[in-house]
């Protein structure tokens, strides 16, 4: 009961961060190869919101993100490959930012004290029992964040913004077929030069003890939870639009360049 209590009131605090970008447009870059075709001079007077390995892509070192969101349990499970690095690259930026990982998360923040200086962490906790799906993220919600842009669509809505732009979310692995596994197939990054000797994916699931079944199982829950997370967006008013060229996200409406100079 005592560490309920404690994610509560560490959620809890989520609140000031209410709308505090209301009625503004948010750019959330994810690691598609696509996020190399935008141009970022476009979105520099906007809030932007990055993911996972951000740092390890070039083509966006020049921006200062609002907030890194992880959603992945390997960035608190295997924080000396995963986190370190991220929160290295941070601390010699000099440069504030916000954080939002699950509130699994914790105790690895509360080791990293030092960090606070720079990087101000903020939790989320996915709740089984909840039943409705929201965006109200200071309290527990219903587990939507099978991929780590959801949760970053659901930060956006609850910071208050109207237009919410995603680039470099190509989302490869919804068209992907059973001769594709079999080929051991691998994601495609936008920092492919730091992407080599990853595992295929047919070798990352059978590492964990998975295969096709599984996999389709596991896309096709991805797919209804962006279903939902669209619905959720309708029903607030809030527009998300997907800047990614050739994206297999076709939930969500398309659009270019007309969207990023306000036109």
């Amino acid at each position: 009961m005592e560490v309920l209590l404690d994610k509560k009131n560490i959620i809890r605090r989520n609140l000031v961060l209410k709308n505090i970008f209301f009625n503004k447009n948010i750019h959330i870059l994810g690691s598609g190869p696509s996020l190399l075709t935008l141009d970022t001079k476009k979105i520099k007077n906007d809030i932007v919101f990055v993911v996972n390995d951000y740092y390890l892509n070039e083509h966006i070192t020049g921006i200062n993100p609002n907030f890194i969101i992880l959603a992945d349990p390997l960035y608190y499970q295997q924080a000396k490959k995963y986190t370190y690095p991220l929160l290295e690259h941070v601390l010699k930026s000099g440069l504030p930012t916000n954080l939002l990982l699950p509130v699994d998360g914790l105790s690895l923040m509360i080791s990293m004290e030092h960090t606070r200086k720079i990087l101000t962490p903020f939790y989320f906790d996915m709740n089984s029992e909840i039943e409705s799906y929201n965006f109200d993220i200071h309290n527990p919600i219903k587990p939507i964040a099978q991929n780590v842009i959801n949760i970053a669509i659901i930060l956006a809505m609850y910071t208050g913004s109207n237009n919410i732009f995603l680039h470099g979310v190509d989302q490869n692995i919804l068209s992907m077929t059973k001769e594709m596994y079999e080929a051991d197939w691998n994601w495609d990054h936008s920092y492919i030069a730091h992407s080599k000797n990853r595992p295929g994916l047919k070798s990352y699931m059978e590492e964990h003890g998975h295969g096709w079944s599984k996999l389709q199982e596991y896309i096709s829950t991805m797919g209804q939870q962006f279903k939902e997370l669209k619905l959720l967006a309708d029903l607030n008013g809030t527009r998300v639009i997907n800047c990614s060229k050739n994206s297999h996200l076709k939930i969500f409406e398309f659009g270019g360049d007309e969207f990023l100079l306000g036109k």
